[in-house]
């Protein structure tokens, strides 16, 4: 009877204490890239490699992923830059810039709302 509750009692505990160790690690939220002091983690990756992918209709892969990482490094290096040289944009000059896709595209807003809820971006 003695044998059987060391028993009962070792392999639990030996199951409590092994897990961590038999349990694989995953990776939340790795970096991407560092670029100057800023971080490029692998979630805005992910998540802009996704909104191409929908956009566009380009299967997901490596070469895609690259790309992205590549986009995302030059907008955090020009907005370093932007920040550095201290440029301000007003919401006017935005609401402009805006204004001229919309017309060279022979859209509304309202379409331009649809057609990029209707890839997934928000």
């Amino acid at each position: 009877m003695n044998k059987l509750k060391t028993i009962l009692f070792t392999v639990p505990v030996l199951i409590v204490l092994c897990a961590p160790v038999l349990a694989k690690p995953i990776q939340v939220n790795g970096i991407a890239a560092i670029v100057n002091n800023d971080v490029i983690t692998e979630l805005d990756l992910n998540k802009s490699a996704n909104i191409r992918a929908i956009a566009t209709g380009e299967k997901k892969s490596q070469e895609l992923r690259q790309i992205v990482l590549n986009n995302l490094i030059n907008d955090t290096l020009f907005g370093q830059l932007v920040a550095k040289k201290d440029i301000n944009v007003t919401e006017d000059e935005v609401a402009r810039s805006i204004a001229g896709v919309l017309h060279e595209n022979r859209m509304t807003i309202n379409s331009l709302k649809r057609e990029l809820n209707s890839k997934g971006i928000t």
